[in-house]
């Protein structure tokens, strides 16, 4: 729910967010894309840490406290998965659930 909220919240006129379920060998991946403000390069190795926010996205939607993120990596660490990400300033964002499938890691 994080991500989603992220994504509706952090989107700009073009208020579409698409799930997807996308299954591998190896893992499945849930992906949630928006078309929103994006996250700068310098910012992307931080977005993961509590209480940190970015510049672009404060200036965007003043609310929340930079929690929700580092929440959904605690969350992926713990159960083996892992949390991926594309972005472009000003394009939008996709965030990726990364789970191993059973048996594997």
């Amino acid at each position: 729910m994080n991500l989603i909220d992220n994504a509706i919240k952090y989107s700009q006129e073009r208020k579409e967010v698409i799930v997807r379920l996308v299954p591998g060998q190896e893992n499945v991946e849930i992906q949630v894309e928006n078309h929103g403000v994006g996250i700068e390069p310098g910012d992307r190795d931080r977005i993961f840490e509590a209480f940190f926010r970015s510049p672009r996205g404060a200036r965007q939607n003043p609310k929340g406290v930079g929690l929700g993120l580092s929440i959904v990596k605690h969350i992926m660490d713990a159960h083996g998965g892992r949390v991926g990400l594309r972005s472009e300033p000003g394009e939008g964002t996709t965030f990726s659930l990364i789970f191993p499938r059973k048996g594997r890691s």
